[in-house]
């Protein structure tokens, strides 16, 4: 591998088995080019994977169609479907922090039960939230025409101070908890705002809106502009390639039957369910290759 002074990729030499050569260095630009040509679709070196949350606590396991839309859409408006009984839905917040670099992104998380039943009072709150002045919004009063005019220029203002108060980042704005029953959006014009939010969404410059929990098409939802995502249970694959990225990179050797066989398992062990299994990998899984690393150094 040839590296710059900055540690970046130039080429890669291809070795001989030992024996001397010359002139086999390729460069990393003829690499790309024709891995581009084969129409292969190549992720930028910034949006690896990530196996791990932000604070280094947890695994992440599967996920991989929501690590995609955290790092490559291109729509403004993102659902999260819930599985059975519901759970992962707000881990997705955990992948986000991982994956997104806090000198890019503003990541802000509001539930369904903070919402205010009044649309200039929620809208007041989530600027607030995002760190943007909240002062001023137009007013049913100010518009004096039909509300649906008054919250057509609400949204617009929102979406313009947004961009205005973070010019250099992506704000991503996080409702949660919307699929429990018990905590509804409330009745009021809010639901009217949120309506008008999501019809809006494409013409954001640098916002996201992710609706965890959301399962059907709320008026205003752009059906053929959002990223869906439903979630599924982590499969063994997923637990094959936590295992086998933690062995590789503590520097122990391993076949892919082993590796195999541990998956199993640990999926025996602590089941499918996206929580369980991820604590039980936080708890058992890690400590005993933590042990097995230690051991090599």
């Amino acid at each position: 591998m040839l590296l710059d002074g900055n540690y970046a990729l130039v080429g890669l030499h291809q070795g001989a088995h030992g024996e001397p050569v010359v002139n086999t260095g390729i460069s990393a630009i003829a690499i790309r080019e024709s891995v581009r040509a084969a129409g292969a679709n190549l992720l930028d070196a910034r949006y690896v994977q990530a196996f791990r949350v932000a604070d280094d606590s947890r695994p992440i396991l599967g996920r991989s169609k929501c690590q995609e839309w955290v790092r490559r859409t291109s729509q403004s408006l993102v659902r999260v479907k819930p599985f059975t009984a519901s759970k992962g839905v707000s881990f997705t917040l955990e992948i986000m922090r991982a994956c997104l670099p806090e000198r890019e992104h503003v990541i802000t998380c509001v539930q369904v039960l903070e919402l205010h039943a009044d649309a200039t009072k929620t809208a007041e709150m989530l600027l607030g939230r995002l760190g943007v002045d909240a002062a001023d919004l137009p007013t049913e009063a100010d518009i004096n025409s039909s509300r649906g005019a008054w919250l057509e220029k609400l949204v617009a203002a929102f979406g313009t101070r947004v961009e205005e108060a973070h010019r250099d980042r992506i704000v991503w704005l996080v409702i949660d908890d919307l699929q429990k029953r018990e905590h509804t959006i409330p009745a009021g014009s809010v639901r009217d705002f949120l309506s008008e939010m999501y019809k809006q969404s494409p013409k954001f410059k640098n916002l996201r809106i992710v609706l965890l929990g959301m399962t059907d098409f709320p008026s205003g939802f752009p059906t053929g502009l959002v990223d869906d995502e439903d979630i599924v249970p982590p499969q063994t694959a997923d637990i094959v390639s936590y295992v086998r990225l933690r062995l590789t990179d503590g520097g122990i050797e391993h076949s892919a039957a082993e590796v195999e066989r541990f998956a199993k398992l640990i999926e025996l062990t602590s089941g499918t369910d996206i929580t369980s299994l991820s604590d039980y990998v936080a708890d058992k899984v890690d400590r005993v290759l933590n042990t097995a690393i230690e051991a090599l150094q």
